[in-house]
């Protein structure tokens, strides 16, 4: 006789699907965003106010705040770094810009009248100084307008709307400043050619001089 063997089958367990709450949702949505168009969609309204002010560059500074605020890392930024006074012109803020400029110059010739060798590890300085400073100075501007705005208009939409007008960037000190790049690479171009030039010069008037001293030598 065939034993017939008692099998249970099991069922399968059922997976207990993980469910987050709707602002989880919607955070992970906003960072799955993010690392495909490589912008971050704001959600808050904080958040909001910084994209308003700052446009496409408004995470880098809501982080550099952070920084800023809880005084953890260093705040760096290649465009102060590179550009100086021009970053905060672009950032339209003008007066900071002003002083800044006025402040260099004279730091600048004081450096290079005591010591004219010097200037390359001043520029190298200076430009480390505004890498970090001038971030949390647009920064700052931008709380002060945020709080002025805030106290006259209740309107969340208003508001942000006004910060948009009162952030953003002047297109007028962009087109401005890749101008002077252009005619500064022109013009340091024309310095080395002429360099070259020159070098070339020097070097065909010693090769001329040597053969008539090789030539008069040959003749005696």
């Amino acid at each position: 006789m065939a034993i017939k063997k008692n099998t249970k089958k099991v069922a399968p367990k059922k997976s207990v699907a993980k469910t987050l709450p709707v602002k989880k949702q919607v955070e992970k949505k906003a960072v799955k965003v993010s690392k495909n168009k490589l912008t971050i969609t704001p959600v808050s309204y904080e958040e909001k106010a910084y994209a308003a002010y700052f446009g496409d560059k408004w995470a880098w500074y809501k982080n550099a705040d952070e920084k800023y605020t809880t005084k953890r890392g260093i705040v760096w930024s290649w465009w102060a770094f590179f550009f100086s006074i021009f970053y905060l012109m672009v950032r339209k803020f003008y007066f900071p810009a002003f002083a800044m400029l006025v402040l260099s110059l004279l730091s600048y010739f004081s450096i290079a009248f005591v010591n004219p060798y010097s200037n390359l590890v001043y520029n190298l300085l200076w430009a480390m100084f505004m890498a970090v400073s001038l971030p949390y100075l647009v920064l700052s501007n931008y709380k002060r307008t945020k709080e002025r705005i805030e106290l006259t208009e209740t309107n969340e939409t208003k508001r942000l709307e006004v910060l948009s007008k009162k952030g953003g960037k002047n297109k007028f000190f962009i087109v401005f400043t890749v101008t002077l790049l252009v005619l500064y690479a022109v013009w340091v171009g024309y310095i080395v050619s002429s360099a070259v030039s020159y070098y070339k010069y020097i070097q065909e008037q010693q090769l001329n001089s040597s053969a008539l001293v090789q030539t008069d030598t040959d003749v005696e």
